[in-house]
């Protein structure tokens, strides 16, 4: 019984862990870009490849596993999903 019970914490705190090292990644890509307006959320998995050259505006939602590879600049309008 301890043993589960064990098992069942281990998950969980590895869990916590997991969601928010993801969190702090997406806030470090939303800090790299060229612009990021209000109200701005990127999905899980979401990936911005030279982010300095990417705007996103307010209101603006990029789904899970969203890449972007951006060779030139790239603008995503307001209130885009």
């Amino acid at each position: 019984m301890a043993t589960l019970f064990g098992q069942r914490y281990l998950d969980k705190v590895l869990l916590w862990l997991f969601d928010n090292a993801e969190r702090a990644r997406l806030r470090r890509v939303k800090a790299c870009l060229k612009y990021c307006g209000n109200g701005v959320s990127l999905g899980k998995g979401c990936e911005v490849f030279r982010p300095s050259l990417v705007s996103i505006g307010s209101g603006t939602h990029l789904g899970d596993c969203c890449f972007i590879r951006a060779s030139a600049e790239i603008s995503i309008g307001e209130n885009c999903q």
